[in-house]
């Protein structure tokens, strides 16, 4: 009994670290671009701005760009100035995230014009066909989110770990809240007011 205790003890513990070490390759790079001492144009990070870059609440969020579902690309700091926007990273297979979606599909309707939400993958492997099914599923007939595959250089930058991260970047680019777990469509409400607000 003990040998089959420890075999899964090791097991485990290889699973953890093979995980742990995916996302987060390349910290010196990382560290370079939050600390805004170094000049990027990586893997679509784009800084161009010379306000410090970072991920805590009040800072230029990092840029990048993206193809949306319509083909077109855009940077994220497209939208400065313009409208305030929602990054939330999710998977397919993370039940937290459909009842996100499902909850966010209640109210975003009253703010599609006046805030950007893009939803992005976490896992890697998970194709755009797959995420068009997702969305089909559980955001039905919510126009404005655009669901993407996701992009390492993206969760990186981010450092994301968990589903239901959400970054809210205000019209100045600003992070004005980040957090993961579900909302449900009053916490919705609330965050997308404060959006708007901005």
């Amino acid at each position: 009994m003990r040998k089959i205790l420890m075999g899964l003890l090791v097991v485990l513990a290889i699973i953890v670290l093979g995980c742990s070490g995916g996302v987060d390759s390349n910290f010196a790079q990382k560290k370079a671009v939050l600390e805004n001492t170094l000049d990027v144009n990586h893997e679509n990070l784009i800084i161009k701005d010379s306000e410090p870059v970072g991920l805590g609440q009040g800072e230029l969020s990092p840029d990048f760009s993206v193809q949306l579902e319509s083909g077109s690309s855009v940077s994220v700091r497209d939208f400065k100035g313009e409208k305030p926007v929602l990054l939330y990273f999710f998977a397919t297979w993370c039940p937290h995230c459909a009842n996100d979606f499902r909850e966010l599909s209640k109210v975003y309707p009253d703010y599609k014009d006046d805030v950007k939400i893009i939803a992005q993958s976490l896992d890697l492997k998970e194709s755009q066909d797959k995420i068009d099914s997702y969305k089909q599923r559980y955001a039905p007939g919510v126009n404005g989110i655009e669901f993407l595959a996701g992009k390492e250089s993206v969760l990186r930058n981010y450092q994301i770990r968990y589903t239901t991260t959400k970054y809210a970047l205000g019209k100045d680019g600003k992070i004005m809240y980040s957090g993961s777990g579900e909302l449900n469509a009053e916490q919705w409400r609330t965050l997308l007011d404060a959006m708007k607000a901005t």
